[in-house]
């Protein structure tokens, strides 16, 4: 049982309520068996037309560090501050923009709500690593604050 799962029984959150969750987080099951899935590459590629062609906007969001020439170690890759910061949570795989159109219910006024997509290889499922807990905590933030989070694993 995963460290979501046993937070989830300590605090009396239903099965139904913790699926409910990981529906909207796009966390799934394992979609096919181990090995026989499609890389994380081919699903990034999908996950990036399919989202084009629903006029959304995605961009790859590389994240790592390195040093220059000079020895300086040079950090990149959205909101990779410091290793600190990465260890609690690491910005997903594609960021991006999904258009909405503002209607007279909205309160305010939004043109793009800030998209986050944190991609995986088509036979994954969340086993709560200390990777993906980092992952998961950076689509928490985006949703708490408005924008559309969720893992992808090719289950369109």
């Amino acid at each position: 049982m995963n460290a979501l799962n046993q937070w989830a029984q300590r605090h009396g959150v239903s099965q139904q309520a913790m699926q409910d969750l990981y529906a909207t987080m796009g966390i799934t099951e394992t979609l096919t068996p181990a090995g026989t899935g499609f890389s994380e590459a081919v699903v990034q590629q999908r996950v990036r037309i399919i989202e084009s062609r629903k006029g959304n906007r995605l961009w790859r969001n590389n994240n790592g560090a390195c040093e220059d020439i000079t020895g300086r170690q040079i950090r990149y890759g959205l909101g990779n501050d410091s290793s600190q910061i990465n260890k609690v949570f690491k910005s997903s795989d594609l960021i991006g923009i999904t258009p909405h159109v503002v209607v007279p219910a909205d309160v305010g006024l939004r043109l793009g709500i800030f998209t986050s997509i944190e991609v995986k290889r088509e036979d994954w499922s969340y086993k709560g690593t200390e990777r993906e807990t980092a992952q998961f905590n950076w689509l928490k933030l985006v949703l708490s604050l408005g924008g559309i989070g969720r893992f992808s694993s090719g289950g369109w």
